[in-house]
């Protein structure tokens, strides 16, 4: 069963917005080295160039821009799977969460990835059958 993973696995197209974070980094290099054709999305320049070096395409996008995100949705590859794990983080007290730190993070966190994946979807840009993989370790901080 696992030797039928792999082969699924094997040359296939994945999309990675986050790629700058710890989480994002390392499915990155992982699915890298098992085969796979890695885009990755991030923020952090320093960080999407040390992909680069390893043979990962990058895009400098910024999820809360959506101009950057429809322009990148018309003119990207098609994807086989699209891992979502971008996001921001803070962790605080709840008294000290006003309103526009918990709108900035709603912002990036969740709107960010879902307007990052109904652009690709309605440009018909993730291959059928697709995988969308949504993780997210930030929400726990609020």
């Amino acid at each position: 069963m696992f030797e039928e993973v792999l082969l699924q696995i094997n040359g296939s197209n994945t999309l990675i917005v986050g790629a700058t974070g710890d989480i994002g980094t390392q499915i990155a290099i992982t699915l890298k080295d098992l085969g796979q054709n890695i885009h990755g999305v991030g923020r952090n320049k320093t960080k999407l160039h040390d992909l680069e070096n390893l043979g990962i395409k990058t895009s400098a996008i910024d999820i809360g821009n959506e101009n950057a995100i429809i322009d990148f949705a018309k003119s990207c590859e098609n994807f086989d799977n699209v891992i979502l794990c971008s996001g921001v983080n803070g962790p605080r007290p709840s008294r000290m969460c006003n309103d526009a730190f918990i709108r900035g993070v709603i912002n990036t966190n969740l709107l960010g990835i879902m307007n990052f994946t109904s652009n690709l979807i309605r440009r018909n840009k993730i291959c059928s059958p697709g995988r969308i993989v949504f993780i997210s370790s930030i929400a726990c901080h609020i």
